[in-house]
């Protein structure tokens, strides 16, 4: 019979860390969070459709999940293929405190998609008056 020592999954599958991160953060398990965290961020973890995990947690709008990864040093303007950014999802999607966040964070909220859209074109088009107001209150950067 042969004896198996149990794998962390985290380190096999470098994917999983951040379903893993995401269900810890969602639970409350600030020593598991610790634990993931480190190596999400380390490994520039990814999800299956090859999205940092800022950007998925802005379109799904876990505030939390946002807060932690910003605190620990998450890439404001990591970017999709499409050229979207994390402020650019959480204006697509509406969710008004991620905004908030991220802008504070200091994303850009002038940064431009592949079709040249910013987020505030986005919050627009897809009606989400308190992003807009949002993406207004903050000052143009200067060059």
């Amino acid at each position: 019979m042969l004896a198996f020592e149990p794998v962390d999954m985290a380190w096999s599958r470098p994917w999983r860390a951040g379903d893993d991160l995401c269900l810890a953060l969602n639970k409350g398990d600030e020593l598991k969070v610790a634990k993931l965290l480190s190596i999400v961020l380390s490994l520039g973890v990814k999800d299956l459709h090859g999205w940092q995990l800022l950007l998925t947690a802005c379109k799904t709008g876990h505030e939390v999940c946002v807060r932690t990864l910003l605190d620990a040093g998450a890439y404001t303007e990591a970017v999709t293929t499409g050229g979207r950014r994390p402020l650019h999802i959480a204006c697509q999607w509406g969710h008004e405190a991620c905004v908030r966040m991220l802008l504070d964070a200091g994303a850009n909220k002038e940064a431009v998609t592949k079709d040249g859209r910013t987020p505030l074109h986005i919050a627009c088009q897809w009606g989400h008056e308190a992003c807009v107001h949002c993406c207004r209150r903050v000052p143009t950067r200067r060059q």
